[in-house]
């Protein structure tokens, strides 16, 4: 039988993680509850607002053997179930969950994944693109995926604090924290696992003659509220920069740009909430401003057969190579003169791996890794 812990704090636990599917039952005894079994499945505190959980608690866990997906989009092989006897709709609480560096690898090797989950330990972007989705209600077959709830088109997406997401090299795993109200199944991902209300088609950023960060983004939207643009320092905390409603069901453009002058390096992600309360993210964009010239490429990665967009801001665009990781040039574009945005054509049959975009201006060689998926 599994661990289902419950307990004041969280403490260094060496337990080993499930091998199996599994469930459990523990009757929670006032804040302190320690489970007695050999493998460690969840762990759960109590609220601090409204009604803390307490009481009988069911917890269940799936393991995938093979990499699961729904509606096309990936989730982590290792997804759960906890469901309190009494107020499982409301009672409130912080939950860990647990996942391994091999399960996150497999999610990220999924076809056409962009924004991924850690790689390792120090990995602070993947990190940033973690998220939980509660859907609400237990599963109607006992399976534990997306499809089998109530409402798998209305989740609660759920976007952990960075800082409690934790490698524990101990027992060697991922510690994944959050505050829930309401319990239901949890998926880990890194976007919700559904139809999505949009599909981003196009998202970048400038500096202008203001020395002011733009966002610019094009989407297929239905049932959009409005977007927030954020901005972090360190792609781990994010703070909203404004809001822009929706459009309105169709394909619009949209742009925000930041009140005041981009120093340093800065990271933007822009939030879309829709009608309904759930919301996504689009991927990282990074700008760079140095005496008003910067360099910034979108996406990163980038899709096998998919172009770039290359901005540089004040600075001049001379030439331009893709190169490989053992040196070779694949690609490259000479006797440019060309400064603002311009779109890059990577070649047809480039595999996916990581290269480097070497780009020369008038202030010398720049180079800029570059992951194809």
């Amino acid at each position: 039988m599994g661990t289902y812990e419950y307990q004041a704090a969280v403490t260094a636990h060496t337990t080993a993680l499930p091998t199996a599917n599994m469930s459990v039952v523990q009757v929670v005894g006032g804040n302190t509850y320690l489970g007695n079994c050999t493998a460690l499945l969840a762990y759960l505190q109590p609220g601090t607002t409204g009604t803390p959980v307490s009481g009988s608690v069911m917890a269940k866990l799936w393991l995938e053997a093979t990499q699961p997906s729904f509606n096309g989009n990936p989730y982590v092989k290792r997804h759960y179930e906890i469901t309190p006897a009494t107020n499982a709709a409301s009672s409130t609480g912080r939950v860990t969950l647990y996942f391994t560096q091999a399960e996150f690898d497999a999610f990220n090797s999924f076809p056409n994944v962009t924004s991924n989950l850690p790689t390792g330990p120090g990995d602070a972007l993947g990190k940033a693109n973690l998220r939980i989705t509660k859907y609400s209600g237990v599963s109607s077959d006992g399976s534990g995926t997306p499809g089998s709830y109530p409402s798998p088109n209305s989740p609660v997406i759920i976007d952990p604090v960075d800082a409690d997401i934790n490698w524990n090299a101990t027992p060697g795993r991922w510690e994944v924290s959050f505050d829930v109200s309401g319990f239901s199944g949890f998926v880990a991902g890194n976007a919700v696992p559904i139809a999505l209300p949009l599909t981003w088609l196009q998202v970048s950023g400038n500096i202008n003659g203001q020395k002011q960060a733009v966002i610019n983004w094009q989407v297929q939207e239905q049932n959009v509220a409005y977007y927030e643009v954020e901005k972090s320092t360190d792609a781990i905390h994010f703070v909203g920069l404004g809001n822009t409603a929706g459009k309105g069901d169709g394909t619009h453009s949209y742009s925000l740009a930041e009140g005041r002058t981009l120093t340093g390096t800065n990271f933007y992600r822009i939030r879309q909430i829709a009608k309904d309360g759930s919301f996504s993210y689009s991927g990282i964009i990074k700008l760079i401003a140095t005496n008003s010239s910067y360099i910034t490429i979108y996406p990163n990665p980038v899709l096998v057969g998919q172009s770039l967009v290359l901005s540089i801001g004040n600075n001049i665009l001379h030439s331009w190579k893709l190169v490989d990781m053992l040196g070779r040039i694949l690609t490259t574009q000479d006797g440019l003169a060309f400064t603002g945005t311009m779109q890059l054509n990577m070649p047809g049959n480039l595999t996916p791996g990581i290269y480097q975009l070497m780009l020369q201006t008038h202030q010398g060689m720049q180079s800029e890794k570059l992951v194809v998926k």
